[in-house]
């Protein structure tokens, strides 16, 4: 699955840097792949019909980085900067963040 989904960035990019339109259908096939690369492997017969265990969508709720830098108050640049130590996981060009590590790294720094 990470062959397709390098397939399609590569055909946004090169679509983008030849001034060429991307569809937005394109972007949405793109992001679906990436989420399904994160969240796990199909399941048959998954409840939502997607093919993919709903259990598994606790990784759907990680943060990007925008949101991160949101919540910790900062700005995009330092939590890429300081992602490993935030238990960040790097897809492709984006950073994700589990949401209790952003917590903690909050609540540490009301504590100190």
């Amino acid at each position: 699955m990470s062959w397709a989904r390098h397939a399609v960035a590569e055909t946004i990019l090169r679509r983008t840097r030849t001034g060429e339109p991307v569809p937005q259908p394109l972007h949405d096939v793109l992001s679906r792949l990436t989420d399904l690369l994160v969240i796990g492997v199909p399941v048959a017969g998954s409840v939502d019909g997607t093919g993919f265990d709903a259990g598994l969508g606790e990784l759907a709720e990680w943060l990007d980085s925008a949101e991160a830098a949101a919540v910790i108050g900062c700005t995009r640049e330092y939590v890429r900067r300081i992602a490993e130590g935030l238990g960040g996981s790097r897809i492709g060009r984006r950073w994700i963040f589990p949401p209790d590590a952003i917590q903690e790294h909050v609540q540490g720094k009301e504590g100190a």
